[in-house]
């Protein structure tokens, strides 16, 4: 698993060529907000990633944010007493997201639906 302490063009293109090479005969279609490390104009993006972005300040279309929205009620409640237990809590809760978890979190029909109609 690829951690950074940030998120810049450099950071995000490191976990896009990571994800391409893990799954290199798919084409895969992300979703991603405007935050400049998704458009920066040195973003080199593997051939098989598409980046799909989505329109500003419109988070209730971002399916991440139920995964967000997931991890924040597993957090709730809970005290850490350093930044290097919360990664090594975080660490452990990720890996226990099933494929299964993921996709209904994440793979809205309409999502799915306009992206067929689309042809991707």
């Amino acid at each position: 698993m690829l951690e950074f302490s940030h998120l810049d063009s450099w950071c995000f293109e490191g976990v896009l060529q990571a994800f391409a090479q893990m799954h290199p005969e798919e084409l895969h279609l992300i979703q991603v907000d405007n935050a400049k490390a998704h458009s920066a104009q040195t973003l080199t993006v593997p051939d098989n990633v598409i980046l799909l972005f989505q329109p500003p300040y419109c988070p209730e279309l971002n399916p991440i944010e139920r995964v967000w929205q997931q991890l924040k009620r597993w957090l709730q409640w809970r005290h850490f007493d350093s930044i290097s237990d919360l990664q090594e809590s975080l660490s452990r809760w990720v890996p226990r997201l099933t494929p299964q978890q993921m996709q209904s979190l994440t793979q809205w029909g309409w999502l799915v639906d306009g992206l067929c109609v689309a042809g991707i």
